[in-house]
């Protein structure tokens, strides 16, 4: 990681292993494009479609994204834990 909006679950300057998925559980975290910048935030999805894409404990830039806006799951951050959310 480049930045620290994810910690304490990933350290700046940690290697992270990331996997192919086409979808995510609520709670995990992924890599995302979105408004033309890749995000890794932890994934959550509401009844009515729209997703948030959120950072442990507040630390960076939480997105709310809109149903019917562009949001491209690039990969699945794997990790021994998922964090809470």
């Amino acid at each position: 990681m480049t930045d620290s909006s994810m910690e304490p679950c990933i350290k700046r300057g940690e290697t992270v292993y990331c996997g192919r998925a086409r979808s995510l559980d609520v709670g995990d975290v992924g890599l995302f494009l979105l408004r033309g910048r890749m995000v890794c935030r932890q994934y959550v999805e509401d009844s009515e479609g729209y997703i948030y894409l959120l950072t442990p404990g507040g630390r960076g830039e939480d997105f709310t994204v809109p149903p019917g806006e562009d949001v491209t799951l690039i990969a699945k951050v794997l990790l021994s834990e998922t964090p809470p959310i």
